[in-house]
């Protein structure tokens, strides 16, 4: 429905938008923010779909061990 010119323009904007709220946050909201995604990347596979997603992306991004989340974390 839209030219590459306007999908271009918006993903820009998007970018832009999200550096811009990322530098806004103080350090105490960085921290949270942090914990936060630390605590999902770490959260255990709650069904079987979500696991098998996990375990097809590592396997897309040759991941042989396993180790992602691992090295998300570190």
């Amino acid at each position: 429905k839209f030219e590459a010119q306007t999908l271009l323009h918006r993903h820009n904007h998007f970018v832009s938008q999200v550096i811009a709220n990322l530098d806004a946050l103080d350090e105490t909201a960085w921290q949270q923010h942090k914990q936060a995604l630390a605590t999902h990347i770490a959260e255990k596979d709650k069904k079987l779909r979500l696991r098998s997603q996990r375990i097809w992306l590592a396997i897309g991004n040759k991941d042989i061990n396993f180790h992602m989340q691992k090295r998300l974390l570190e």
